[in-house]
């Protein structure tokens, strides 16, 4: 029986964890690293359509379209210090998993959105009219959404609920930046790791 869960979160986030290893820059200006034992690698790069691809030694792909990248990142990421920083937490995220396959994209309505795919599990996150934020993994799914007392709030399909303090939520949107990808974190610590248990 999944236990409902009712937090009210007022932690410090854990930072990203800093590496030893050197990033490089290309003739490209694209990012390479390698780790120390060479054990894993990672590039960060631009398209012709100015899309920016992440891949690794773990065959983990993503892809943030422009218009994505404008929306969400302005000109922030054509500063190199920063760029480094977004490709290290694309390294500490990427570097535990594998075969993942992931798209940000703007949809027809201006909205931000996110499909991913590992193995046969298809996940999506999709902003509503209403502005609710739905995340959906197979038969599973999680909402983020403002409630009626200006409150953000998370919840999902096996019961998990967290409503967020201000300090709380100001902190998340330090760290990832966006609604979408705050849902997509929360739904990875609450739902995804349930979905795999045998």
């Amino acid at each position: 029986m999944i236990k409902k869960i009712t937090l009210y979160l007022s932690f410090t986030l854990i930072s990203i964890q800093s590496y030893s290893q050197e990033v490089t820059t290309n003739i490209f200006n694209d990012l390479d690293y390698a780790s120390s034992n060479n054990t894993y690698e990672a590039h960060l790069k631009k398209d012709i359509f100015d899309d920016l691809l992440f891949s690794d030694s773990h065959n983990n792909q993503v892809t943030y379209k422009k218009e994505y990248l404008c929306k969400v990142y302005g000109k922030h990421l054509t500063n190199k210090e920063e760029k480094i920083s977004f490709f290290m937490q694309l390294i500490n995220r990427y570097k535990q998993l594998e075969n993942e396959t992931e798209t940000y994209a703007i949809d027809v309505f201006g909205n931000k959105t996110y499909n991913g795919k590992n193995n046969s599990k298809t996940v999506t996150i999709k902003r509503k009219p209403n502005g609710d934020i739905v995340y959906n993994l197979n038969q599973q799914s999680a909402v983020l959404k403002m409630n009626i007392f200006n409150v953000w709030e998370y919840h999902d399909s096996l019961g998990n609920k967290i409503e967020f303090s201000m300090t709380t939520w100001k902190s998340f949107k330090r760290k990832y930046h966006t609604e979408e990808n705050i849902l997509s974190y929360l739904a990875n610590h609450f739902l995804v790791p349930l979905l795999n248990v045998d």
